[in-house]
C-alpha cells in the first residue's frame, strides 16, 4: 500500500517537474522572443528616426536648392542662367548648399554626421507653342528642372559606418524667355517674335492719321515738337521709326544712324512727316521745325507678322492680328492684383523699386500708378496692365536692367518732366492705345502706340533718346523663371 502511494508521488512529482521545466522554457523563449521583438522595435524606431530626419534635411536642402536658382538665375549672365538656357546641354549641374551645411551638424545627434549632394537635370524642353509653332529666338520655351538631392548619414569620427541613404526629387517648371532678340538693322525680319517693338524707337499704328487731323489746326504756341534723338548710336543698334496711316502707301519707315529726327506737329500748314514708304534721306543734317531728316542709310520697309509667322497688317486686330507679346504661355505671372505684387517683391511701393522678371501680367482694373518720388528698376522684364499713370522717374540701377511697360486696354498717362528709362507700348485691338504726355517728355526709351493722343500734349519739345539695350546685333537677352509649384516629387531610400 506505501509502496504504490510512493509510486503516486513521484509520478506526480515527475509531473510537476516536467511543468516546471515546460515553464520555464516558455518563459525564457518569450522573453528571448520579448528581447528580440525590443531590439526590432528599437532599431526599427532608430531607421525611422533617421529615416525623418534624413527626409527634413533634405526638403531643407530643395528649398535652399529653389531659393539658390531663383537669386542666381536673376543674373542672365551667371553661370547657372547659361546652363538653363543652353537647350542642348544635358549635363548635370552640381549646385553648392552652403546655409544647409551649415545647420545640418544641428539637427544630427553627436558622433552622427551627413554627406548632401545637390544636382540639377534638365528633364525636357518644348520650344514651341501649343499651335506647334517654333519660337523666334528658338531657345525660348517652357522645360522641367530636376532638383535631386541626395544624404547620407554615417554614425562614428572615425571609420564612420553608413547608416542610411536617400535622395528627394522634385520636378519644377520653367521659362525660358527673350526679352531681346538679336537684330541686323539692315534687313527686315522673317517671323514673329513677340519683342519686335522694341526694334522701334517710335512705331505709331494710326500715325499719319493722327498727325494730319492735328496738322495746322493749333497755334504756334501750341506747337508739339517730338525729337527722336539717337546721335550717339551706331546704324547697329539705333531704333527704326514708323509711322502708319490709313491712307495706301502713306507710312514711313526708317532710322537715324546720326542726329536727329524731328517731327513738328502743327507747324504751318505741314506735318512734318514724308509720305515715302522708305527712305533714303542723304540730305545734310539739318533739324529745323517741320522738318523730317534720315541721314544716309537705306533700310528696308517694316514687315510685321503675327504669332502663326503670317505677314499682317499695322491695322490688323485679333487672335491672329498685330500682337505685341503675343505668346502667353511664356508670361511668367497672371493676373496678379496689386497685393500679389507686393508679395511676390516684383514692386515695392513703399521703396519705390520694381523688380520685373520675364512678363509679369497684372489684373487691376484701374491699371498701375508710379507715384511721384524716385522710382528704381532691379531686374530685367515686361509689366502688363490696362493702363499706367507715370508720376516720377524711373532709372535703371545696373546697364543690365530693363523695363517694358505695356497698357493691353487703355493707354499710359506721363506727369512727369524728369527722366523715364522704359519702354512704353500701348496698343489694342480697338486701336485706342495712347501715350498722352502732360509734361515735358525726357524719355530714354520708345514708344509703340497706336496714336499718341496729341491733343493732350503738354506744348513745346519733347525727346526720345532709344535705349540701345533693346537691340543687339549678335546675341540674344533671355530672361528665366522657375515654378514655385512641383509637378512630380520621389523620396527614395537605398
Amino acid at each position: 500500500m506505501q509502496n504504490r502511494f510512493s509510486g503516486v508521488l513521484q509520478k506526480r512529482a515527475g509531473s510537476l517537474y516536467l511543468l516546471v521545466v515546460l515553464i520555464i522554457v516558455s518563459i525564457s523563449v518569450l522573453a528571448g522572443k520579448f528581447f528580440q521583438i525590443s531590439r526590432q522595435r528599437q532599431s526599427s524606431s532608430f531607421r525611422l528616426e533617421q529615416n525623418l530626419l534624413a527626409r527634413e534635411i533634405a526638403e531643407s536642402a530643395h528649398n535652399e536648392a529653389y531659393a539658390q536658382i531663383v537669386n542666381q538665375t536673376t543674373d542672365r549672365e551667371s553661370d547657372l542662367a547659361k546652363w538653363l538656357v543652353a537647350k542642348n546641354n544635358h549635363e548635370v549641374y552640381q549646385l553648392d548648399l552652403p546655409s544647409t551645411e551649415s545647420i545640418k551638424q544641428q539637427l544630427l545627434k553627436p558622433n552622427f554626421s551627413a554627406e548632401i549632394k545637390c544636382e540639377l537635370k534638365k528633364i525636357d524642353f518644348r520650344s514651341n507653342s501649343h499651335e506647334l509653332i517654333d519660337y523666334t529666338p528658338p531657345d525660348q520655351g517652357q522645360g522641367t528642372l530636376a532638383i535631386k538631392i541626395e544624404i547620407e548619414i554615417f554614425h562614428g569620427l572615425i571609420n564612420a559606418r553608413k547608416l542610411l541613404s536617400a535622395s528627394l526629387t522634385m520636378h519644377h517648371d520653367y521659362l525660358v524667355v527673350a526679352m531681346v532678340s538679336r537684330r541686323n538693322n539692315f534687313s527686315a525680319r522673317t517671323g514673329y517674335s513677340q519683342s519686335f517693338p522694341l526694334d522701334y524707337s517710335l512705331l505709331i499704328r494710326d500715325g499719319l492719321k493722327e498727325s494730319r487731323e492735328y496738322s495746322g489746326k493749333v497755334p504756334d504756341g501750341e506747337r508739339k515738337i517730338l525729337i527722336i534723338d539717337q546721335k550717339t548710336l551706331t546704324p547697329d543698334n539705333c531704333g527704326k521709326i514708323c509711322f502708319s496711316g490709313t491712307d495706301a502707301g502713306n507710312s514711313l519707315a526708317g532710322d537715324t544712324p546720326s542726329g536727329y529726327v524731328v517731327i513738328d506737329y502743327g507747324h504751318a500748314d505741314k506735318t512734318g512727316i514724308s509720305p515715302a514708304p522708305r527712305l533714303n534721306a542723304s540730305q545734310p543734317f539739318n533739324p529745323t521745325p517741320g522738318s523730317l531728316n534720315l541721314p544716309v542709310q537705306e533700310l528696308p520697309a517694316p514687315i510685321f507678322f503675327n504669332r502663326q509667322n503670317g505677314p499682317v497688317s499695322l491695322f490688323s486686330t485679333g487672335a491672329n492680328g498685330f500682337q505685341a507679346y503675343g505668346n502667353f504661355e511664356l508670361w511668367s505671372r497672371r493676373r496678379l492684383k496689386r497685393d500679389d505684387l507686393v508679395r511676390l517683391r516684383i514692386i515695392d511701393f513703399d521703396k519705390k523699386i520694381i523688380r520685373p522678371r520675364g512678363i509679369i501680367h497684372t489684373a487691376e482694373t484701374d491699371g498701375l500708378t508710379f507715384e511721384a518720388g524716385a522710382w528704381k528698376i532691379e531686374g530685367c522684364g515686361v509689366l502688363i496692365a490696362p493702363k499706367f499713370s507715370i508720376a516720377g522717374p524711373i532709372s535703371k540701377s545696373t546697364d543690365k536692367d530693363m523695363l517694358v511697360l505695356f497698357a493691353r486696354k487703355e493707354g499710359i498717362e506721363v506727369i512727369t518732366d524728369q527722366r523715364i528709362e522704359s519702354a512704353l507700348i500701348a496698343v489694342n485691338d480697338d486701336l485706342t492705345g495712347c501715350v498722352t504726355v502732360l509734361k515735358k517728355l525726357d524719355l530714354k526709351g520708345a514708344i509703340i502706340a497706336d496714336r499718341l493722343n496729341l491733343a493732350l500734349w503738354n506744348p513745346g519739345s519733347h525727346k526720345i533718346e532709344y535705349d540701345p539695350a533693346f537691340k543687339l546685333k549678335d546675341k540674344d537677352v533671355y530672361i528665366t523663371s522657375l515654378s514655385r509649384w512641383t509637378t512630380f516629387q520621389s523620396w527614395k531610400i537605398n
